[in-house]
């Protein structure tokens, strides 16, 4: 068994309120192929699956978070009137009924798998930090997430009950932890450039040089190599970096967008990286970076990718 690929679709290029167009929302990776899941028009920013029951699904959409217990089949929107504008989604490790969801509006959280939400964004201050981009729970401290937010990143260690600032106060727009190395942290800002923290996100520090001045969206990390990070934004191309961030280098990938918003290596295929553009579909590359190859859903604007494992059988992972 292979890991199962999903990307998270916002919009079409030239999207108009009643033509006709590609669908948005999610699309699962099937061979050399994507398949649609779900409502057609969507707009989806981000998706989530527990690794102990992958026929779940949690998606952060424009109109709440949406919810399939089997596998896409069907769905229901889990929030009301009051949660809209998601622009990402985590679950609890090991806790999959426990979902995160940072808006335009603050953070909300479910225990019982969006049958209940309440507000937690106690501790970051409205109305200067309340828009929250992204939100990664910490897989190796239940109950610890951090949120980064358009006044910098907060940490909270119970379970959003209670946040505190962590790092400059600069906006926040993408968070990633190493999923090896669980102490490396990164984010990406807007006007900023990089962020990096070596001590599980409790400070942080800079990248400096040419990309200090970026506007980040997405980060990638190499699950064998924590030194092998890859980094791209508003008009950045792919910016990969073999060293921690010491030194970047541009790549120059014949790319019809300049502009990223989706980064991923593959679990399955070392220095295997998946792009996913503003306007202009997916592409791979395999030799970091130097060439692409197209990977479909063109003129679509990707937000996100999320690898799923495959569950162990009784007769062992591969049966």
């Amino acid at each position: 068994m292979m890991h199962t690929l999903y990307a998270a679709v916002l919009e079409t290029r030239n999207y108009v309120v009643g033509a006709a167009h590609g669908a948005s929302g999610l699309y699962r990776r099937d061979g050399d192929d994507w398949t649609h899941l779900g409502w057609r028009n969507a707009r989806c920013f981000g998706v989530a699956v527990p690794p102990e029951t992958p026929d779940t699904i949690v998606l952060a959409c424009g109109n709440g978070v949406l919810r399939s217990t089997d596998g896409g089949a069907s769905w229901r929107v889990t929030t009301d009137w009051r949660v809209t504008e998601v622009l990402d989604v985590a679950l609890a490790p090991n806790r999959p009924e426990t979902i995160y969801a940072a808006t335009a509006y603050g953070v909300w959280r479910s225990p019982d798998g969006g049958d209940t939400w309440t507000p937690a964004s106690d501790g970051i201050p409205a109305p200067t930090s309340t828009f929250t981009q992204t939100l990664v729970a910490d897989a190796s401290h239940p109950g610890r997430l951090l949120a980064g937010t358009e006044g910098g990143l907060f940490v909270t260690t119970n379970g959003a009950s209670m946040w505190h600032p962590v790092g400059p106060r600069v906006p926040i727009r993408t968070l990633r932890q190493h999923p090896a190395h669980p102490e490396r942290w990164w984010a990406g800002t807007e006007d900023h450039g990089l962020l990096r923290s070596t001590d599980g996100g409790q400070t942080w520090q800079r990248v400096q040089g040419d990309i200090s001045e970026t506007t980040i969206y997405a980060l990638a990390l190499a699950p064998a190599d924590p030194q092998h990070v890859a980094a791209a934004g508003f008009r950045t191309g792919l910016l990969v970096s073999p060293d921690g961030g010491a030194t970047w280098r541009q790549q120059p990938l014949d790319l019809p967008a300049h502009s990223i918003h989706a980064l991923a290596f593959d679990p399955e295929a070392p220095g295997r990286l998946w792009v996913g553009t503003v306007g202009a579909g997916v592409f791979v590359t395999d030799d970091g970076g130097a060439t692409c190859t197209d990977a479909g859903l063109p003129e679509t604007t990707l937000y996100g990718f999320h690898f799923v494992a495959p569950v162990p059988t009784a007769e062992g992972p591969h049966a």
